[in-house]
């Protein structure tokens, strides 16, 4: 198993659920899973009054 230090977005699929105009937003991510090389994360953003409005689906390349 190779140990890799660096990554480059791959791709990124951004989903806005609803309008932020104030306040700050709290963000959840994870690793969902992972393929050789590649690193698949999901994140989702909320609201200060805790409501979900973004989701966020990236694929990573892991660099040597």
């Amino acid at each position: 198993s190779e140990e890799y230090k660096v990554a480059a977005t791959g791709t990124s699929q951004i989903k806005y659920l609803a309008p932020v105009t104030e306040g700050v937003i709290s963000l959840r991510t994870w690793l969902h899973g992972q393929e050789r090389r590649k690193y698949f994360i999901h994140s989702e953003a909320f609201s200060p009054q805790g409501e979900k409005v973004v989701e966020l689906q990236e694929t990573w390349i892991a660099l040597k």
